[in-house]
C-alpha cells in the first residue's frame, strides 16, 4: 500500500523535485543534529510508523 502511495507522489511532483525535497529535508536533518549535539535522537520505529498510516488514512491518495 506504502509503495503504490509513494509511485504515486512521485508521478506528480516528478522524481527530481522528490530527490530536492529529500535532500534538503535530511540537510536539516544533518544541520539540527550538528547545532544541538546534546538534543537525542530518536529513531523511527515500525510502530511510528504503523500510527502516522493510521493517522493518514483516507488523506493521502
Amino acid at each position: 500500500m506504502e509503495s503504490k502511495r509513494y509511485n504515486a507522489a512521485l508521478s506528480k511532483i516528478g522524481n527530481s523535485s522528490v530527490e530536492l525535497l529529500l535532500n534538503l529535508f535530511l540537510d536539516f536533518l544533518m544541520e539540527n543534529a550538528l547545532r544541538n549535539p546534546r538534543q537525542e535522537i530518536e529513531a523511527y520505529t515500525e510502530e511510528m510508523s504503523g500510527e502516522d498510516d493510521e493517522l493518514t488514512k483516507g488523506v493521502m491518495c
